[in-house]
């Protein structure tokens, strides 16, 4: 058998690389910050206790202008994603596929979430690996 045959998780996860691991997850948060350009230190503050407790990790597209896009980040840090949606006003929740655009999922678990929350809320699939890569570049 080839060694090359192995894909770059399997050769990670051989040698005992953990891609979820702490410090990954906080380097993605630091990269999502640089690449969108909107640090704020209380929501990156929300973001690494569930990025510690090893909870789904957020961060946002939106600066502080959009205030419900940055409450949706901060609740869904704090409790759920699913919780987070319930909080948004009722009158605002026509926009809901909207606001999830701005999520930028930081570990696997947040992925999930809200790859669920679009296939509720929109009727639509979104494949996990798409909206990470979020993290790594800005949408089109």
């Amino acid at each position: 058998m080839n060694a090359y045959s192995r894909t770059a998780v399997e050769l990670a996860a051989a040698i005992g690389f953990d891609p979820e691991n702490i410090v990954v997850v906080r380097r993605r948060l630091a990269d999502a910050i640089d690449l969108y350009d909107n640090e704020d230190g209380l929501s990156r503050d929300i973001a690494v206790e569930a990025i510690i407790g090893k909870r789904p990790a957020f961060w946002t597209t939106a600066k502080y202008h959009s205030a419900i896009a940055c409450e949706l980040v901060n609740d869904a840090n704090r409790t759920s994603l699913e919780e987070a949606m319930e909080n948004i006003p009722a009158h605002r929740r026509a926009d809901m596929a909207r606001y999830l655009d701005t999520l930028v999922p930081l570990n696997r678990l947040a992925a999930n979430e809200l790859s669920e929350a679009y296939e509720t809320v929109a009727g639509t699939f979104r494949d996990c690996s798409e909206l990470e890569s979020r993290r790594i570049r800005r949408a089109a």
